[in-house]
């Protein structure tokens, strides 16, 4: 059985999970941190480049009873220690607890792996085994450390998924690459945080969620910005991909860093269209049909923090008759079976939230919106906006983002 770890965004990264893994997978959640699923048949180093909101891939060993933990200790550990003897060189190793947040004895359980880990690294002394026990502050390890450390080739990391119920063992297999999405985000050519710019491995993210097959679908972004959805798209396989925007300076931008990415990715052949068009008037351009759209809104004047109520409210109007117009326009350049993926905004002011009616409005326009989660998840991936959507924030950021899915209408083939 295969062990998923999701990032800060869970149901997020169970959506994009659900999305991308085949339907027999059978994914069920063991705590509000991990997913396990069986019938993976993919290579796991290729699904953990796919993914974007999936820290860890690994493989389950063991199973064990929450009540008996302190009983199973020799037996943890021998498996433990044989797998290690495998490796010929100096044996690095870590562990990482992955727990409930409201698990009573987190502080207990951690100072057990603590101490079984250096049991480990004694006994594997005693065997005159070069040996080195990673350990860090919080109660597991991240990518940059099991990476770092070189934990994945000269040892393991061991992987403790915890519930009321029962300890898993586990050892990851793959970790998320943070060195290549902090280049794609921070080194290429053209950034605009001004304007508001998708993180890269959101906009991934939103990419996958449409569930459609790269190799043989077109892709469309009508607000492409500086290009990060084609980037994204681009990586991911998709062969013909589009972007258009109402600024000159967004294509440009977009076309620099796409020249960039086809640089650095000389292996990555697609077909690329850019239009300086207005997401309105694109009929105008494009007059074929395409299999999806992923996009980030316009996401309205930059936010202060200081504005009125009323300010807020009338951003919020004007917001909406913009999106009225502009995706009665969109719709048509969907196909019949095509999948649209947006990121709307979400504004935060004095501890506040002001969400748009996206679901009327879109619902109006000829879309349908469709649940990204699995029906048999429990309540807490359930954490939907009050529209039906995604919400995806940082700490101290002003807008947050609403990400919806939407189908056409059958009305509207």
């Amino acid at each position: 059985m295969t062990f998923f770890i999701l990032g800060k965004h869970p149901s997020l990264s169970l959506s994009e999970l659900f999305a991308v893994l085949p339907q027999n997978a059978c994914l069920s959640a063991f705590s509000q941190t991990n997913i396990l699923a069986n019938q993976i048949n993919e290579d796991w180093s290729i699904l953990q480049d796919r993914l974007s909101g999936v820290i860890k891939i690994g493989q389950l060993l063991k199973e064990f009873p929450f009540s008996s933990l302190k009983k199973e200790k020799e037996q943890i550990e021998q498996i433990i220690i044989d797998d290690l003897l495998l490796f010929e060189k100096k044996i690095i190793f870590g562990f990482s607890l992955y727990t409930d947040p409201l698990q009573k004895q987190q502080k207990e359980i951690q100072k057990f792996f603590f101490t079984l880990g250096l049991s480990i690294k004694k006994k594997l002394k005693e065997q005159h085994r070069s040996v080195r026990f990673v350990t860090s502050k919080e109660i597991a390890l991240s990518s940059v450390v099991v990476k770092t450390n070189h934990l994945l080739t000269s040892g393991g990391e061991y992987v403790f998924l915890v519930n009321n119920q029962n300890i898993l063992l586990g050892k990851t297999r793959t970790v998320q690459d943070f060195s290549a999405w902090s280049k794609r985000d921070y080194g290429r050519p053209c950034r605009d945080a001004k304007s508001g710019m998708l993180p890269p491995k959101l906009a991934r993210l939103m990419v996958n969620l449409t569930g459609k097959n790269p190799t043989n679908s077109t892709l469309l972004d009508p607000f492409c910005g500086s290009g990060t959805v084609l980037m994204e798209a681009g990586l991911l396989g998709y062969q013909k991909i589009i972007g258009s925007d109402i600024a000159v300076k967004a294509i440009q931008d977009t076309k620099k860093n796409l020249d960039w990415l086809w640089q650095n990715n000389p292996t990555t052949k697609i077909q690329t269209t850019l239009f300086v068009e207005g997401a309105q008037t694109l009929s105008k351009k494009l007059h074929e049909p395409v299999d999806c759209i992923v996009t980030e809104t316009y996401l309205g004047p930059p936010q202060t923090g200081q504005k009125t109520r009323k300010q807020m409210e009338q951003i919020k109007k004007d917001l909406l008759d913009l999106y009225e117009k502009t995706f009665r326009s969109l719709v048509s350049l969907l196909k019949n079976d095509g999948v649209m993926v947006v990121a709307f905004p979400v504004f935060q002011q004095n501890h506040e939230r002001f969400f748009l009616p996206i679901k009327s409005l879109l619902e109006s326009a000829g879309l349908s919106i469709h649940d990204p989660l699995p029906t048999n998840i429990p309540n807490f991936f359930q954490k939907k906006t009050p529209s039906g959507g995604l919400l995806y924030e940082r700490e101290g950021q002003r807008v947050a983002r609403e990400i919806f899915i939407f189908k056409k209408h059958s009305s509207t083939y």
